[in-house]
């Protein structure tokens, strides 16, 4: 079946990743998002085919960063977004999903923030922030908490970075309050 084989191409990738060889990684990758794309012509919601590309670009995302190819990252990032947001929209109610679109956009975020679009970090990271708040506000899982401390305090480098020193003196006052309730 195809699903199997670009799970294992994902595996294969992460093993080469890990070794060193990331070329061949990224070729790895790349083979699977092919094979998750063919199979979500078919079915185009399914959330295993969703949640499986997803994370291959993921992958494909690291293997760029390791080349310094930060264009083809965020490439990589943005498809990935696609992924999870149409996982969000067919499941809404599985909090797993809109977690991984958090951490997406904090990559993202992150990236678009060291080639220093600040807009585009600001945007990701409040789009980042906001779903972490609406997962905090269902229930406090510790994972929750320290994605919405990571995404604010990141939101208030952004702002520092534009300027906006009230804005960002703001979020980095949220920020070490939730890390403070991780830790007690």
């Amino acid at each position: 079946r195809s699903i199997n084989m670009a799970n294992a191409l994902n595996l294969a990738g992460l093993i080469k990743y890990e070794q060193g060889q990331v070329d061949q990684a990224a070729a790895d990758f790349q083979q699977g998002i092919r094979q998750f794309d063919q199979l979500l012509t078919t079915d185009s919601e399914n959330p295993d085919y969703l949640q499986s590309r997803a994370a291959l670009l993921i992958s494909l995302a690291l293997t760029m960063r390791s080349r310094g190819d930060t264009g083809a990252e965020a490439r990589a990032y943005r498809l990935a977004l696609e992924s999870y947001e149409l996982l969000v929209a067919v499941l809404p109610d599985i909090p797993i999903y809109s977690e991984a679109l958090a951490i997406t956009l904090v990559d993202l975020g992150q990236l678009e923030f060291q080639v220093d679009d600040l807009a585009s970090a600001t945007k990701s990271l409040s789009r980042a922030t906001a779903i972490y708040r609406t997962l905090q506000s269902r229930s406090s899982l510790p994972s929750t908490r320290e994605g919405l401390a990571t995404s604010t305090q990141m939101l208030g480098r952004c702002f520092l970075s534009r300027g906006e020193l009230e804005t960002a003196r703001e979020q980095m006052r949220t920020s070490v309050q939730l890390f403070t309730g991780l830790v007690e």
